[in-house]
């Protein structure tokens, strides 16, 4: 139960990825490129991301994907 990630595929059949609350039965957040990427984002993240609000999520978000592409990630 609780912070879920979900996948499915974008018009030109792409994977992407979101978060879902199962208990709020409510996806929330943006649209993530992959199952990988959301996976990753929520053990690197230290908060429950279901309490985020948008701006916060986004910017969480980023810095992220700024530590991926610097390769600072574990």
């Amino acid at each position: 139960m609780g912070c879920q990630i979900i996948t499915g595929k974008d018009e030109s059949g792409m994977e992407v990825a979101c978060f879902y609350d199962s208990v709020t039965d409510a996806c929330f957040g943006v649209i993530l490129t992959d199952f990988e990427e959301a996976e990753s984002f929520q053990k690197d993240c230290k908060v429950d991301l279901r309490t985020l609000k948008h701006e916060e999520f986004v910017r969480l978000l980023n810095e992220f994907r700024e530590k991926r592409e610097k390769g600072e990630l574990k």
